[in-house]
């Protein structure tokens, strides 16, 4: 493939990435007490991508579309929210992701890269309409999908940062023991499956009445961004709880 073969799939990836960097860039500066390594978010978004490379082709093959409400409600739903729960999980065994907001980061990470992979994918597939009207589509998709793939993945991150709480300390960091981290993790997989089905189901229900789709289509946006809004403000006062808490103990034992 040379230079010039790069130009189409360069000019449609341009609008998804900026909002995606937008995105992420917002949320690694809301976790102000201990911004997460650069190399550890790259990362996290470099399997997105990987994610949305095994499971679009994949749902490519099976010939998954809007008319085959299983695939959508169900194995859509859960093929892609474990891949992009995997990388989650292992890196949660690093001592660098402690906490509700340090899960939100890296969730965002995830799905940023799988939506922007995604995107990629689905407009090298619709190239021939021309290069500026599938710029055109994937930017009004890109406009919503910070509330698709991006939230579940962060959603679910929250949800695995609970299961590790770092609190630090004079003489660096202790974790707490929290009971039931497999429950947990089980827990948040299977309500960003849900909500994942619930976000397909517009797709769904667009095939038999369009205009019922797109009510529904509105109620589920302002919900998801109402929960997105309440995972990040959870995960901020979560660490501000923390962190106070442990600077106020610090002061406190240092000599007078």
């Amino acid at each position: 493939m040379e230079l010039q073969d790069l130009y189409p799939i360069l000019a449609i990836a341009i609008f998804p990435l900026i909002i995606f960097i937008v995105l992420l860039v917002y949320v690694w500066y809301k976790d102000k007490y201990e911004k997460e390594p650069k190399s550890f978010v790259i990362s996290m978004f470099i399997w997105g991508v990987i994610a949305a490379l095994i499971a679009v082709p994949l749902e490519n093959a099976l010939g998954v579309d809007a008319s085959n409400a299983f695939m959508m409600l169900i194995f859509v739903p859960i093929l892609e929210e474990v891949l992009k729960s995997i990388g989650i999980i292992i890196l949660s065994r690093n001592p660098e992701f402690e906490g509700i907001m340090d899960g939100v980061v890296y969730g965002v990470a995830v799905g940023a890269g799988f939506a922007l992979m995604s995107d990629i994918l689905y407009g090298v597939s619709i190239l021939s309409i021309g290069v500026l009207s599938v710029a055109f589509t994937l930017l009004l998709r890109a406009m919503i999908e910070p509330i698709s793939h991006p939230f579940f993945s962060a959603w679910f991150g929250a949800e695995v940062g609970k299961t590790k709480i770092m609190v630090p300390t004079k003489r660096g960091y202790r974790e707490l023991t929290v009971r039931g981290r497999g429950t947990t993790i089980f827990i948040g997989l299977v309500t960003v499956i849900t909500l994942h089905a619930i976000w397909n189901y517009i797709a769904v229900s667009s095939v038999v009445n369009l205009a019922n789709a797109s009510i529904y289509a509105l109620m589920i946006i302002v919900l998801y961004i109402l929960l997105f809004a309440s995972k990040i403000k959870e995960g901020v006062t979560f660490d501000m709880l923390i962190y106070e808490k442990a600077k106020k103990s610090s002061s406190r034992e240092e000599p007078a």
